[in-house]
């Protein structure tokens, strides 16, 4: 039997078109893939920003891949009516440059950055953006979420926007440490692309200096630059035994930071430490071990914390579709990633007054909890 082959214009400009579009992205090696027995063949690309070779693999009709990740949900984009939106308000613009303080930390501090994006917002942080300076433009890749959902939620059906976003955030999250790990950094900042600076470093060059000389000698797993404290846990209630924050006595407080209509000191502190266990184990104990702190849109990790994310990531692939009812728990009790984060991750340092927020009482919220917990 024989086909004819006929050159249709038409269709080549759309094929040209899906490869622009694929060309960009960042994909990960599938680990389980040459144990599957439908393993496709593989495809070699290469990140026309950084010129890195990475493969993805199409897994019994799961794509394993490492690509640009979703943030809360779409942001703006118009919801069914059934649909519940995000109850919170947004941060609006509070520093004239979008990142001053982030482009440095990006730029000088950490080995890479991850920019959990959506679609064409991942545009202000490619190559090309005025969002960021040169030299942190130059460490950062952005990951659209767009193609993390169409590749582990093919079949994934929810009535609430709002709490639709949760799975889909964490394992985004959790790619983008699987990206750091693959490319030997040692530590990495994961951003989401709705974050806004709060404005309260007035000395930028000290406190860059400052904060790279505490985690050159100050031993470290995570480190939160956002940070959501329920009002309920703090306003009428002393400081829950589970909260503590111990200043750290290496970070010299001097930095004069302006907050609403007064000053405060900049501090860092460490939270209770733990010893690491079974991160199904650490989730199971959640709340009543750690404290609520909510909001994961801006954090660091140490390459020594890596490791509770790279786990969940292969139960992750392992489980395949997340959108199968079999899947249910996994997507409703395990894949939560603030209780994630604040659970795995033993030394966890938090920057307060915040250094960025999501949301608009984010800052009143920081403030309260610090009042409460003497930080």
């Amino acid at each position: 039997m024989f086909f004819a082959c006929v050159w249709n214009p038409k269709a080549t400009q759309g094929f040209l078109s899906m490869i622009a579009m694929l060309w960009p992205l960042v994909l990960i090696l599938s680990s389980h893939a040459e144990n599957s027995s439908c393993v496709h063949d593989s495809v070699l690309l290469q990140t026309r920003s950084e010129g890195i070779p990475v493969r993805s693999m199409s897994i019994d009709g799961v794509h394993e891949a490492r690509v640009p990740v979703h943030s809360h949900e779409a942001r703006g984009a118009r919801l069914p009516e059934h649909r519940t939106v995000d109850p919170h308000t947004p941060a609006k613009g509070l520093s004239p440059d979008r990142f001053p303080v982030l482009g440095q930390l990006v730029a000088e501090v950490f080995d890479g950055t991850v920019v959990i994006c959506y679609k064409e917002r991942c545009n202000d942080h490619k190559p090309g953006s005025y969002f960021w300076p040169p030299l942190a433009l130059n460490k950062i890749v952005a990951l659209d979420g767009d193609l993390v959902d169409k590749l582990f939620f093919q079949n994934y059906t929810c009535q609430d926007s709002y709490v639709c976003h949760f799975p889909k955030t964490t394992v985004n999250h959790l790619m983008a440490v699987k990206l750091a790990s693959d490319r030997g950094w040692k530590n990495v900042l994961i951003l989401e692309d709705d974050i806004q600076e709060s404005g309260v470093v007035s000395n930028q060059a000290e406190f860059i200096s400052a904060f790279k000389q505490l985690l050159s000698v100050r031993s470290w797993n995570g480190l939160k630059l956002t940070g959501r404290h329920p009002k309920k846990d703090f306003e009428k209630h002393a400081c829950p035994s589970n909260c503590p924050c111990t200043p750290v006595p290496e970070w010299k407080d001097t930095h004069e930071l302006t907050v609403g209509n007064g000053t405060q000191k900049l501090t860092i502190c460490q939270s209770v430490v733990r010893q690491y266990i079974d991160y199904k184990s650490a989730l199971q104990r959640g709340w009543d071990d750690h404290c609520k702190v909510f909001s994961s849109a801006a954090y660091a990790l140490h390459a020594s914390g890596f490791g509770p994310f790279l786990a969940l990531l292969e139960d992750v692939k392992a489980a395949g579709d997340l959108g199968s009812p079999a899947n249910k728990n996994l997507v409703d009790e395990v894949l939560l990633i603030d209780k994630f984060v604040i659970a795995n991750v033993p030394r966890m340092l938090h920057v307060l007054p915040l250094i960025a927020v999501q949301y608009e009482d984010d800052q009143q919220l920081a403030t309260l909890f610090r009042a409460k917990c003497n930080v």
